[in-house]
């Protein structure tokens, strides 16, 4: 009799197989394992198999018989043959790929504009910070100048040219600008040119703004070439005469003259320097420390009335566009300029020219003067001067070498990066110029003279000076006391002889350019 647990035992071991295929208790039934007849397994489909190429026929799916035979074997199964895969569809041909040694072109990418014509992109300048929204705006700008400037040639070729020259007008915009305020402020002034500028008469009256030149300049040469600018009729020199400044002029102007010259050396120790930057308090050093060139917190541009939206016009610094109440947006070391004569002549003595030349040469009547100052140890001197004729050709045109150390070349004004190739003192140049004809009968022509004469140390009264003959009106109120309102040269060339000068940017003036324009 079994157990309960034989009960149990048998149980679970009876839902397995015999392992014995001729088991002797089968009969008898004492064997714990089944022997029941395996049933037959269930079917199952055949997947479906993923096609190589869109062209060929899909498989299709195995037909299954699932009626049992009459001798209950198990159900057949047929299935449909599956048509052969062209291959060949599948191949493709190789995509042709540009080789590394062949330039890939670059064009200048356009989009339509409102105008309907196809307005250039702003190229990307990775390490610019100028964002290219404000450089996008100002490139459509120029673009919409030069299509009306080139309207009146041919329309592919006009418009072509007028992409190209609005993205090289921005490129060089972008090289000038190192802050985005500085950008904006560079762009209007190229703007208004452009906007002044009459349409194109032929296909060569094309140029960006500082390369193009006006047909009237063309058909008679650039006024740049002195060869071009020979007067054929020079008004006699009593007519150069009746113009000189007075005594009295000079005097208001403050010209360099003689009062005191033995006092001065007491009275300049007497006057606090001040920066000529940041107005604060200083003591000049002749070796400057590390710490001394960044002590001077300033705005590299001055003070201009412009237009704010939304408001009446505002004094600000065109450098950052920020108001009076701005900090300084530029660093660098103090810097100072004395302005009067005694403590002018206490620092580097000022003379006077001979009244005849030692040399056989003939004497100048009459020639243009500009000087460049840099920023020494000493106060603002004399780096570069440059005098040319009536005709325009240079007579000299030197670098000088200062008498103090350099403390900043004011290179955005002056223009002058390096010395090295000065080949004369202060003192040498007054004998060069000398030796080339120029003497105290010399009519030195000027703009502001004063400031060149202070800066050769030059007591000269035969003067003609541009800022007097064309006086500034004051401003409503009659501006500060004391101050002389004066035209820049650039705006007196402008109006009055159609010329532009002092179109370098940021890279400074050109005194021989300044010296033509007088």
């Amino acid at each position: 009799m079994f157990t309960l647990s034989d009960q149990f035992l048998r149980k679970s071991i009876g839902a397995r197989a015999c392992p014995h295929n001729a088991c002797p208790l089968a009969a008898t039934g004492y064997c714990w394992f089944s022997h029941a007849t395996p049933a037959a397994p269930a079917l199952q489909p055949i997947p479906r198999k993923r096609q190589a190429s869109a062209t060929a026929e899909p498989a299709k799916r195995p037909r299954v018989n699932s009626v049992l035979s009459n001798n209950g074997s198990s159900p057949s199964i047929t299935q449909a043959p599956v048509p052969a895969i062209n291959t060949a569809s599948m191949i493709r041909a190789p995509v042709q790929l540009p080789r590394r040694s062949e330039p890939v072109a670059n064009p200048i990418r356009v989009a339509q504009s409102s105008t309907g014509l196809a307005r250039p992109i702003a190229p990307i300048a990775l390490h610019s910070k100028v964002d290219r929204t404000r450089r996008q705006k100002i490139l459509d700008h120029f673009f919409n100048e030069f299509a009306r400037i080139y309207a009146s040639i041919p329309e592919v070729k006009g418009v072509v040219l007028a992409q190209e020259h609005a993205v090289k007008q921005e490129g060089l915009l972008l090289a000038k600008a190192s802050k985005p305020e500085m950008y904006t402020t560079l762009a209007m002034p190229v703007l208004n040119r452009l906007k002044k500028r009459p349409v194109a008469t032929s296909d060569s009256d094309v140029g960006i703004d500082g390369e193009w030149i006006a047909p009237t300049d063309r058909a008679g040469g650039s006024s740049n070439n002195p060869s071009n600018n020979l007067l054929s009729d020079l008004p006699p020199l009593a007519a150069f005469e009746a113009v000189l400044v007075t005594i009295q002029d000079m005097i208001a102007n403050k010209y360099p003259m003689p009062s005191n010259p033995s006092a001065a050396s007491e009275e300049s120790n007497k006057m606090p320097i001040v920066c000529d930057r940041c107005r604060a308090p200083f003591k000049p050093k002749l070796i400057l420390e590390p710490e001394d060139y960044t002590s001077c917190s300033y705005h590299p541009m001055r003070v201009q009335l412009q237009p704010v939206l939304g408001a009446a016009k505002q004094r600000i610094y065109p450098c950052c566009v920020q108001d009076l109440t701005a900090i300084g947006c530029a660093t660098g070391p103090h810097v100072f300029k004395e302005s009067s004569f005694e403590a002018l002549h206490a620092r580097i003595p000022f003379t006077m020219l001979p009244t005849d030349s030692s040399t056989a040469v003939e004497p100048v009547l009459v020639a243009g003067v500009d000087c460049e100052m840099s920023y020494t140890a000493g106060g603002m001197e004399c780096t570069r001067v440059s005098i040319v004729g009536l005709d325009g050709v240079v007579i000299v045109d030197e670098l000088v070498k200062p008498q103090f150390p350099i403390v900043d070349f004011n290179t955005a004004w002056s223009g002058i990066t390096d010395l090295s190739n000065a080949k004369y003192t202060l003192q040498q140049l007054h004998s060069h110029l000398v030796s080339k004809g120029i003497t105290r009968n010399t009519i030195l022509v000027g703009h502001s003279l004063e400031s060149d004469l202070n800066a050769l140390r030059l007591i000269h009264t035969r003067v003609i000076d541009s800022s007097i003959l064309i006086p500034k009106r004051p401003p409503p109120g009659g501006g500060k006391p004391g101050i002389v309102y004066k035209h820049s040269l650039k705006n007196v060339c402008d109006k009055l002889l159609g010329r532009k000068i002092q179109m370098a940017g940021g890279s400074g003036h050109d005194s021989a350019e300044d010296a033509r324009g007088q």
